[in-house]
């Protein structure tokens, strides 16, 4: 059977100003697995693991962490 994955996104958007910063369509993490995140300053790889640890709040999209939506706590 299928489980449901450790870190689910979609549709996730932050911005700092007007036009978008970060935009994720669709993320999924399960337990045990391992990802890296590589890019260039200033593209938004710092922004995107302070949403996923809950420092900064996504204003579009959804982020559930084991089940349960991140985005609206």
């Amino acid at each position: 059977s299928m489980s449901t994955p450790l870190i689910q996104i979609s549709n996730l958007e932050f911005s700092y100003t007007t036009s978008p910063f970060l935009r994720i369509p669709e993320f999924n993490l399960n337990a045990g697995e391992s990802v890296f995140v590589e890019g260039p300053s200033g593209v938004g790889k710092t922004t995107w693991l302070e949403i996923l640890s809950g420092i900064l709040k996504s204003q579009r999209g959804e982020y559930q962490f084991a089940g349960r939506r991140v985005d609206q706590m």
